[in-house]
């Protein structure tokens, strides 16, 4: 929650330089470093000291290596890990997801013995090359798994915390300042700046600068500190990245949302096209959720987004109408955008001699099968009526289609009729063994032929601003939430180009604990057979790439 904007603001302002300078509060945190030094030598190599009783016993794990032990933070087997490096394994080369699984651990333990072997060295110079081309700032693991503790230990190891990476695509991630700074990690930001880090607010990369982080960052004492209480203007802040300014208008809360509009956010002129920037983004994605109160701060907050109302072009109206998130063109047109009507233009050429089609096609009603090719077999029915029936069988494969023909320019063009098919759902489960959940905390689980069915990116909302994600797992995903769940919206880039399933739940069900779903998969799609073939010799002739496929009548 937000404090009151106005009230104490001169004690507030009083405490940003020393903090923005870091010179007021490096005694203290320095100090918090000495003694996690320390600690860790004695946590981090006690503990596998006291382990490893018999140090080369492995037996019983023969596949067992660091990325295993270290696949679920959840599930990290320290003793194991203390004996794998003893053997030699080595840190080295571990995967993004490993490290963080590892420092997200709730045995905290795990991320100081990985450190204490090594974690932290710089590669060799004829090391793993995954690792130099995608190189890792580890101060940003600890900033994002909330280990600011870890924080003085590495800056002390030689971790730079205003050091950015280069990514293999040249793009510059945000250094460890920067990422405090966007997640909203005041005591995190508080640490790095007491270890030499510096808030840069005059180098502007893709992203932005720490200004345009901190407004993301939907922390107003975050965004004071960084702006210097505004005396650094918002008014400039284009918030370059498109998840943070969709993150800005969908997320902020109402205080959070009108202390921005009372500081001019992005109402400079170099802000223009900001709303359609915000709108091509929306029909493009597939991770933004446009449900309950998100959609309604769209509705509300775009035609206050940059200096004025503004027109969208015909292809970002063209990704809209294409878009896999339906809600989005209704919003716009709540939101005062009317969809503009489309021109009747079409991809024929002229007809040319119309008695002439006319009387070719009163000849070419008949059935027609493919013929030289022994492996596949094909039809095509074409009815006087206009209508046709097409159909293929080529070993395990089956297609059908249906739609008209007409013939134009002595050619048969033919258009499938548009036949929606079944979409994937999901319906409440009434046969899910019954789980029992810690106080606090909700599980989704998502469920088909009697088994959890992974990877599915989920969403809860609660009431505006409540809302988790996370992706389900091989028992469902729980997650920490309070208050009624409003709505639960699942999704997976490959199940209906990653359309959110949203399920809105009702009011005697919004406090339960648990949330178990039967999904139906989708039915595939039928087969389009939308094609111009030639008239030869009385047959149909559709030219292709390779050879010609010809259809004769019987």
């Amino acid at each position: 929650m937000l404090s009151d904007y106005d009230g104490g603001r001169r004690g507030f302002t009083a405490g940003i330089e020393s903090i923005y300078e870091a010179s007021k509060i490096g005694a203290g945190m320095l100090g918090l470093g000495i003694g996690l030094a320390s600690a860790h030598s004695a946590y981090g190599a006690g503990l596998c000291e006291e382990t490893l009783a018999e140090r080369t016993s492995l037996a019983g794990q023969p596949s067992a290596s660091l990325e295993k032990v270290l696949r679920d933070s959840e599930r990290i087997d320290i003793p194991l890990l203390c004996r794998l490096l003893a053997n030699g394994a080595s840190t080295e080369g571990l995967s993004g997801h490993a490290v963080d699984a590892a420092f997200r651990a709730p045995d905290r333990r795990v991320a100081l013995i990985l450190i204490e072997n090594g974690l932290l060295r710089e590669p060799v110079p004829d090391g793993n090359e995954l690792i130099k081309s995608f190189p890792r700032n580890f101060l940003r693991f600890a900033v994002s798994a909330g280990r600011t503790d870890l924080l003085p230990l590495m800056v002390a190891q030689g971790k730079d915390p205003n050091r950015r990476e280069k990514m293999p695509n040249e793009t510059v991630q945000p250094n460890a300042v920067e990422l405090a700074i966007a997640l909203g990690k005041m005591e995190a930001l508080k640490v790095l700046l007491a270890h030499g880090g510096v808030i840069d607010t005059t180098t502007d990369q893709s992203w932005g600068t720490a200004l345009d982080m901190a407004v993301a960052s939907l922390d107003a004492d975050i965004l004071r500190l960084v702006s210097k209480d505004f005396s650094l203007s918002l008014k400039p802040v284009c918030l370059k990245a498109n998840g943070q300014l969709a993150r800005v208008v969908l997320e902020a809360p109402a205080d959070y949302w009108k202390l921005l509009r009372e500081q001019g956010l992005a109402s400079d002129r170099a802000c223009s096209g900001l709303q359609e920037r915000l709108v091509l983004h929306l029909a493009e994605s597939r991770n933004v959720l446009l449900e309950g109160w998100m959609g309604q701060n769209l509705v509300e907050r775009l035609p206050q987004l940059g200096i004025r109302r503004e027109g969208f072009s015909s292809g970002t109206w063209k990704a809209v109408g294409a878009s896999k998130n339906d809600a989005l063109p209704g919003l716009l047109a709540k939101a005062g955008w009317k969809t503009p009507a489309r021109p009747g233009l079409s991809d024929e050429t002229a007809q040319k001699n119309k008695a002439a089609d006319r009387a070719l096609q009163a000849k070419l009603p008949g059935h027609y099968y493919l013929s030289g090719r022994g492996e596949v077999g094909a039809e095509i029915l074409l009815r006087p009526n206009g209508k046709f029936e097409y159909a293929m069988s080529y070993g395990a494969v089956d297609e059908f289609a249906q739609g008209s023909w007409k013939v134009w320019n002595q050619q048969v063009v033919f258009r499938s009729d548009s036949v929606p098919r079944r979409a994937a759902s999901l319906r409440a489960s009434t046969d899910a063994p019954v789980v029992t959940v810690p106080p606090g905390q909700v599980l989704v689980d998502l469920r088909y032929q009697g088994s959890s069915v992974p990877d599915f990116h989920v969403m809860l909302l609660g009431d505006a601003p409540t809302k988790a994600e996370g992706y389900t797992g091989e028992q469902g995903w729980r997650a920490s939430f309070s208050g009624p769940v409003r709505k639960i919206a699942m999704s997976h880039p490959e199940v209906d180009d990653g359309k959110w399933l949203v399920h809105e739940v009702a009011a005697g069900e919004a406090r339960r604990s648990t949330y178990q779903f039967d999904f139906e998969p989708p039915a595939p799609a039928p087969k389009a057979f939308n094609y111009t073939l030639e008239v030869r010799d009385g047959n149909l002739v559709l030219e292709g790439s390779g050879r010609p496929m010809e259809f004769q009548k019987h």
